[in-house]
């Protein structure tokens, strides 16, 4: 700059070297961060996880739908890759319900216990999941004998009077036999008196995130619960029994699904997400399009009518007008001059 200053040095070559100073301090920068050390080429880094022995004896079990708590990457908040193979009940999300996060920190623990005296407790809790595997952070692989399938009937419910309570009687709760159920969702239930029924079965016969199948056979009526999470009726769950529009779930043992079925044999129920907010953007997105479109028609039919045809007769009978060339005029003669001869 003292040089550029001074006239010693020309503007452009000045501009160069202030350029070539800037690059070399952001590459030095830059380097202490994003090293060669750093860098994944990015097959590597897209490439799937590879399964482990115990993924495989996992995978072995042919079941519809069934969970797995895996512990042997770490805490199970943070693992990810489990559900790369397996429908898992770890893994992590920033926006995490906050009622399973209530049952991470309380009865399940981020990390796997150093206790194994702890373990059937977890593995009763995760019952209610239906959790059928367990794996240890050495890689074993634990069975849950209280996996409690995808749904199953209740023998009986007892009613709480808010969250707070029904939290902590799970702890508790036998959840094969009894449901906990908060006294605002016991109106449900008004005038049930389940009669066990050993008879009476409940399978999931088709799944998909947004519509769960269901066929059941009860002699009387039945509470059944499912191994789902709860979500109030305005979020879009419907409830359908034979294709009839039947009434919603209601919440039981804190976070799961629970409804009341009437008695019938291979009975079908349909659990389908169906949010009016979803069907009405749809509906109003194809009126949008459908307006654009006449729109558009409409436009191009006043531009093709205002716009005139040409005529190709009349084309056919217009000729070029012919100049006619100009008619020859003689000079007139030269005026006489001089004077006239004296006879």
């Amino acid at each position: 700059m003292w040089f550029y200053l001074k006239g010693s040095l020309k503007a452009g070559l000045m501009v160069i070297l202030v350029a070539l100073l800037a690059l070399v301090d952001h590459w030095l920068v830059c380097n202490r961060t994003l090293s060669s050390d750093n860098y994944e080429v990015k097959k590597e880094a897209t490439a799937a996880p590879a399964a482990q022995p115990y993924d495989l004896q996992i995978k072995q079990d042919k079941d519809l739908l069934y969970r797995v708590l895996d512990y042997s990457r770490g805490k199970m908040t943070t693992n990810a890759t489990a559900s790369y193979f397996h429908k898992s009940l770890s893994g992590y999300h920033a926006a995490k319900l906050q009622r399973y996060q209530d049952m991470v920190d309380r009865y399940f623990g981020d990390v796997y216990p150093e206790d194994e005296r702890y373990l059937p407790g977890i593995l009763k809790m995760a019952g209610m999941f239906n959790v059928k595997y367990v794996i240890k952070p050495s890689g074993e692989v634990v069975p849950n004998p209280g996996a409690l399938g995808n749904a199953w009937f209740v023998s009986g419910f007892r009613t709480v009077a808010n969250a707070d309570e029904e939290f902590e009687a799970l702890g508790r709760l036998n959840f094969r036999d009894t449901a906990v159920i908060q006294q605002s969702y016991a109106s449900a239930l008004q005038g049930l008196n389940i009669q066990p029924d050993s008879n009476a079965s409940i399978v999931l016969s088709n799944y998909h995130p947004d519509k769960m199948e269901y066929t059941y056979s009860a002699a009387s009526d039945q509470l059944a619960l499912f191994s789902e999470m709860y979500y109030p009726p305005d979020l879009g769950w419907k409830c359908f029994i034979n294709g009839e529009p039947a009434a919603d779930f209601i919440k039981a043992d804190y976070l799961l699904r629970a409804m009341r079925l009437p008695a019938g044999q291979n009975m079908k129920l349909e659990m389908r997400f169906e949010p009016r907010s979803y069907y009405l953007g749809e509906t109003i997105s194809m009126i949008a399009s459908g307006l654009l479109l006449l729109i558009f028609l409409g436009a191009l039919f006043l531009w093709y009518r205002n716009t005139p045809a040409s005529d190709p007769n009349r084309l056919a009978d217009v000729s070029p007008e012919t100049s006619k060339p100009a008619s020859r005029t003689s000079a007139p003669p030269p005026p006489k001059s001089g004077k006239k001869k004296k006879k």
